[in-house]
């Protein structure tokens, strides 16, 4: 998986902006493309067949093209380094948690069972997810 480090600096080299899909009329045939705020080419989504690790899979519909084209137009870099900003945030959030945490068993604070048994969920979900993202 790549790294949330990685990700913000392909979302700073990026086209800037929030991007749209394109479509040329008639829906059906397939002709989609993301294109910048100053309509800059970002991506052509009409390809007639789908290319996975095995070759060729066959025809892509153009319902798919669209949902695809749609998905990488709300991938844009505005929206990714929110995310990582909203996912940093929580993360410093955690790390308030355990400060707390640490301090309520340090200083024997007067924190009642209930908060200290949230705190440790709310760590050990955190825990979970660090691992399963782990390279």
């Amino acid at each position: 998986m790549i790294g949330l480090d990685e990700i913000e600096r392909l979302a700073r080299a990026a086209t800037p902006g929030e991007w749209s899909v394109g479509t040329l009329r008639p829906r059906s045939c397939g002709m989609e493309w993301v294109s910048s705020p100053d309509m800059s080419h970002i991506a052509d989504c009409s390809e007639a067949v789908a290319l996975t690790e095995w070759g060729l899979c066959g025809r892509v519909e153009p319902e798919q093209i669209e949902a695809n084209a749609a998905y990488i137009a709300a991938a844009n870099p505005a929206a990714i380094l929110a995310l990582i900003a909203r996912l940093r945030a929580a993360e410093a959030g955690i790390g308030e948690l355990r400060a707390v945490l640490f301090w309520a068993q340090v200083e024997k604070a007067p924190l009642r069972q209930q908060e200290i048994d949230s705190i440790r969920r709310v760590l050990k979900t955190h825990r979970a997810l660090t691992e399963e993202q782990a390279p």
